[in-house]
């Protein structure tokens, strides 16, 4: 599977009869390297990487009516790309790289109408996502003893709203337990969620992982390191780490953003990348939890 879809999400076929790439060298790449002179050869400071570039050389084939509509549609898209600097994706199998097309000719023929276009990543590394979910597990059932009374009710963040007299009560449902500001220390909360995650990559990875509310000070554990952000997140709110832009936002019902980078847990940091291989995930399972690994390569892996 080959295409390009851009960023208003607008994909174009690269691999159908129509419109299809004939000529492209995707698994070709290089390293650059800083040194300093010795006596004999260098000493190797620093690898680094330049931005990808490919030359595609694309067939568009039809009626003309047909080339007309696809050759507008793959201008159009690529501009748009370029002049919002808003990158859209080349799909490869299982890997995509973010870039933009910078270049085009066209060569009309009998047979087909030949486009060459570059393009650029300015991010060169291909990249391949694996997302794991896990729901959140039912809490333990509460046993009323004789002479107990039943636990208060749920105060929600619109109850604390209608009612005035509780302005500051953030307290949130965790199945059928009721949770504090003020709960328990981490290592006396039993864990009940424990599961397997992957990273099949050959280096520690980026990742975005995605809790869901109701839950306060949401505290994940991948590989004996921490993640944990001390906030509150609310029903039909979602808490969004993402070790790659180094960002921690709460995204609320209606879709508002806010920044919690200062409310991350400071004794390990939250953007640790994941390891390689299979690794221990535990959280306390009262709720939801979506995580992404992204494996980055400088080529797409061979499938032959």
């Amino acid at each position: 599977m080959i295409k390009y879809i851009s960023s208003q999400g607008r994909e174009i076929d690269l691999s159908s009869f129509k419109t299809r790439l004939k000529d492209a060298v995707f698994h070709a790449y290089s390293w650059n390297y800083e040194s300093t002179e010795q006596k004999y050869g260098i000493e190797i400071n620093n690898f680094r990487k330049d931005p990808l570039e490919y030359d595609l050389e694309i067939w568009v084939r039809g009626a003309n009516a047909e080339k007309k509509e696809a050759l507008n549609e793959l201008t159009d898209q690529a501009e748009y790309d370029v002049v919002n600097k808003t990158p859209g994706k080349l799909i490869f199998g299982d890997y995509y790289l973010t870039c933009y097309i910078l270049t085009a000719s066209t060569e009309p023929g009998d047979y087909a109408t030949v486009k060459t276009m570059q393009i650029l990543a300015p991010y060169p590394f291909w990249i391949r996502e694996t997302t794991y979910s896990f729901l959140a597990e039912a809490a333990d059932p509460i046993t009323i003893l004789p002479g107990e009374e039943e636990p208060e009710p749920e105060i929600t963040m619109e109850q604390g709203i209608m009612f005035p007299e509780f302005p500051f009560d953030l307290t949130v449902k965790e199945g059928k337990k009721t949770k504090g500001l003020f709960d328990l220390p981490t290592d006396l909360k039993r864990v009940r969620g424990t599961r397997m995650i992957n990273n099949e990559s050959y280096l520690p990875c980026h990742f975005r992982m995605t809790i869901y509310g109701p839950v306060t000070d949401p505290e994940i554990v991948i590989a004996n390191h921490i993640y944990k952000v001390e906030t509150t997140v609310f029903t039909d709110e979602r808490l969004v780490i993402d070790s790659r832009s180094n960002t921690v936002i709460k995204i609320g019902r209606l879709g508002e953003e806010t920044d919690l980078y200062n409310s991350r847990y400071k004794l390990q940091s939250v953007f640790e990348k994941i390891p390689p291989g299979r690794q221990v995930l535990t959280w306390p399972g009262g709720y939801g939890i979506d995580i992404t690994l992204f494996d980055e390569r400088s080529e797409p892996r061979w499938t032959l």
